[in-house]
């Protein structure tokens, strides 16, 4: 790859095993002073979000480096959050995305809650919001063998997953969960009576998000 090349759409050519690189941005590891930022800083950071040897870029022009460093730059002003997929295909399996958590188990919401309080990898969660097609979390066979393992299927779908993709699914479900710890408790209640889209909208609009 010539180093003008690099590849600067992160977001979609990146995997959700990547969202590390995300998280010390977004705690501002890379840089300092964020104004004025150093040579090395700004190579570090090309390096990490385009796969390009940082002592490679040394050697291209200020201009490449600067048009690079903005490009990226540029990925993170535009982002724009996105509806997760509805489905995934992976190894000839379909995982679909579980986005009505009131039906979800007792223990898929005790999973959850674990991951939560630990502060676990967000990454973790990946393989309770996406199940196999017809099945339920942490189904057994006769021998009450556990047949779909949760671990196994958040490592395929992490490395299945663009970078985006992750991003929308994460942001989605705290969305999601935020509102449901914004309801008042009768609002809770008609909740888990499985109540009409009409009545579900009311009550979305009346939420105020923190």
């Amino acid at each position: 790859m010539k180093y003008t090349e690099a590849r600067v759409d992160f977001f979609n050519t990146f995997k959700a095993n990547d969202y590390h690189k995300i998280e010390a941005f977004n705690r501002g590891d890379y840089f300092k002073d964020n104004e004025a930022p150093t040579n090395s800083e700004v190579l570090n950071f090309i390096a990490d979000f385009t796969n390009v040897d940082a002592d490679l870029l040394w050697s291209q022009s200020v201009s490449t480096i600067k048009e690079l460093y903005m490009k990226l730059m540029q990925q993170f002003a535009e982002y724009k959050p996105s509806e997760p997929p509805k489905e995934l295909k992976i190894n000839g399996t379909t995982y679909t995305f579980r986005s009505e958590y009131l039906k979800m188990s007792v223990g898929w919401w005790e999973h959850i809650k674990m991951l939560t309080e630990q502060d676990a990898n967000p990454i973790d969660k990946l393989g309770l919001l996406y199940i196999e097609k017809g099945f339920g979390y942490a189904e057994t066979d006769k021998n009450k063998n556990i047949i779909n393992p949760t671990d196994v299927r958040t490592k395929l779908i992490a490395e299945h997953l663009t970078l985006k993709q992750f991003i929308d699914v994460h942001q989605f479900f705290f969305t999601i969960l935020e509102m449901y710890k914004n309801l008042s408790e009768q609002e809770k209640k008609l909740l888990r009576k499985k109540v009409s889209k009409i009545q579900l909208k009311k009550i979305v609009e009346r939420i105020t998000l923190n």
